[in-house]
């Protein structure tokens, strides 16, 4: 844990001196507050409804989610994709610069897929994988938890998806 230095009394730094700042990890902490969230809605239920989702987590997560609906056999479609795109900041060195996430069909492919293995097992899955692009390598993390709102029917399914240039 950091300490203040130069003041007369010592102790714990406040929050926001030890709270992660790095966008992989604020990503990969999204995924896991999904997790989290889906696992304290439950309850007594199987599955979560999207209400009580929603109702336990933060409107800052819920911005970086994308809805996913399960239609007839399981088909899925993608109603809602997040995260919006983040502002590229020029001036920033080229080497370590995050620039907008790249939604390629090869990552929607695997969006799809991360979600028919959470449909399949009625439970939260959390994957990553890393796609070339030129060469530079975007690495991806994708957390998604099924909602059912009678409880135990999967209908629909929700997700975050973190991003970083390597």
């Amino acid at each position: 844990m950091l300490e203040r230095t130069g003041a007369k009394t010592r102790g714990p730094a406040p929050l926001e001196e030890i709270a992660p700042k790095h966008r992989t990890m604020l990503e990969r902490r999204r995924g896991n507050r999904l997790v989290s969230a889906w696992k304290s809605a439950r309850g007594d239920l199987e599955i979560p409804s999207l209400a009580a989702l929603e109702a336990g987590t933060d409107a800052e997560l819920l911005r970086h989610s994308m809805l996913l609906r399960v239609r007839a056999k399981g088909a899925l479609t993608i109603e809602r994709f997040g995260p919006p795109a983040p502002v590229f900041d020029r001036t920033a060195s080229r080497k370590h610069a995050d620039g907008p996430p790249v939604v390629t069909p090869l990552v929607v492919t695997w969006i799809l897929s991360v979600g028919a293995a959470a449909l399949r097992r009625r439970a939260p899955v959390v994957e990553s994988d890393n796609v070339s692009i030129g060469r530079r390598v975007l690495h991806y993390r994708c957390a998604v938890v099924p909602v059912a709102e009678n409880g135990s029917e999967v209908d629909a399914l929700v997700g975050v998806l973190g991003y970083r240039w390597a």
